[in-house]
C-alpha cells in the first residue's frame, strides 16, 4: 500500500469523525443554521461550520505551498548566520532515499496537532457553545476550536522541517575530516524541532493538568455537568483528530517533494557532501 492510500485511510475516518462531532454539538437543542456558534466570526452556524471544515484545511494548503518554502528558506538563513562566526562548519548534501514509512509521516502530521493544541491550552480563547450540552462557559469546548484556529500557524512553522528533512543538507565539523573519525553532524531542522518539542512537551502537560483540574474544580461547585469530562476524554484524542486537516497537503507534498526540496537548493547553493569534503581535503 503506497503512502497515499494510508494518509487516505488515515484521514476519512478521523476528518468524518470531527464533522459530526462538531455538528452534533453545534446542532444540539433545537439550534438551527442562523445559531452563532463563533462569536469572532460575525456569521450564522452554516458559514461558522464552513469556516471549520473547509476554509481551515484550504487556508493550510495554501499556507504549505506558499508561505512554508518561504519559511524554509528563512530557517536555513538563520542557521547558517547562527553558525556564521565558526569557521569550522561546513555544510552539505546527503543524498537520501525517496521512500519513506508511514510512522514517520504519521510523526509529521501529529507533531504539529500537539503544538496546535499546546497553544490552543495556553491562550484559551472563548467561544460560545451550544446550551443545549449544558457546556456554554465549557474551557475544554474552548481549547477544541482554540486548537483549530492554531491549527494554521503551527503548520506554518513545523512544515518546514519537513522540507528541510528531505533535502538532506547538513551541517558537519570540517576539522573531524583529517581524523580518523566520523566527522560531527547536525541536521538543520533537528535545530529547530528539538526547540519546538520542547515547548510542546512542557505545555501540554502542564496545560492537560490545568485542564482536569478546572473542570473537576468546576463540576464540584456545580457549574458544569458531567458532560465536560466526556469533552476531557475527547481532547485526550483530539490530537489525532485534528492531524487530519494536515494530511491533504501531505499527499500533495509527498506527490511534488522534489519541487520543493530544488527551491531550497536554488537559495542554498549548497553541493554534494562528498565533493565538499574533497574540497576541503
Amino acid at each position: 500500500m503506497n503512502n497515499t492510500k494510508s494518509l487516505l485511510l488515515y484521514f476519512i475516518p478521523l476528518f468524518s469523525f470531527m464533522i459530526f462531532t462538531f455538528s452534533l454539538v453545534a446542532l444540539g437543542g433545537g439550534r438551527n443554521l442562523f445559531y452563532d456558534l463563533i462569536p469572532l466570526i460575525q456569521a450564522p452556524l452554516y458559514i461558522d461550520l464552513l469556516f471549520i471544515f473547509f476554509i481551515i484545511p484550504l487556508a493550510i494548503i495554501i499556507v504549505g505551498l506558499c508561505i512554508c518554502p518561504l519559511i524554509t528558506m528563512l530557517y536555513y538563513g538563520i542557521h547558517r548566520i547562527y553558525r556564521l562566526f565558526s569557521k569550522e562548519h561546513g555544510y552539505g548534501v546527503l543524498e537520501l532515499k525517496e521512500n519513506i514509512p508511514f510512522k514517520r509521516l504519521f510523526y509529521r502530521l501529529i507533531f504539529p496537532a500537539f503544538l496546535a493544541i499546546s497553544m490552543g491550552m495556553t491562550f484559551n480563547f472563548t467561544f460560545s457553545t451550544s446550551p443545549f450540552l449544558n457546556i456554554s462557559a465549557s474551557p475544554t469546548f474552548q481549547i477544541f476550536m482554540a486548537s483549530i484556529f492554531f491549527s494554521v500557524p503551527t503548520f506554518a512553522v513545523l512544515a518546514p522541517l519537513w522540507i528541510l528533512d528531505d533535502s538532506g543538507i547538513i551541517c558537519f565539523l570540517k576539522k573531524d575530516i583529517n581524523y580518523r573519525r566520523p566527522p560531527e553532524t547536525e541536521s538543520i531542522s533537528r535545530f529547530y524541532s528539538n526547540a519546538y518539542k520542547g515547548y510542546t512537551g512542557i505545555t501540554f502537560a502542564f496545560s492537560f493538568i490545568n485542564v482536569i483540574f478546572r473542570s473537576v474544580l468546576t463540576l464540584i461547585i456545580g457549574l458544569h455537568n458531567y458532560f465536560e469530562f466526556l469533552l476531557i476524554f475527547l481532547l485526550i484524542g483530539f490530537p489525532f483528530i485534528l492531524s487530519s486537516y494536515f494530511v491533504p497537503f501531505c499527499i500533495i507534498y509527498e506527490k511534488y517533494m522534489n519541487k520543493f526540496v530544488k527551491i531550497l537548493y536554488k537559495v542554498a547553493k549548497v553541493d554534494k557532501i562528498d565533493n565538499v569534503i574533497e574540497k576541503i581535503e
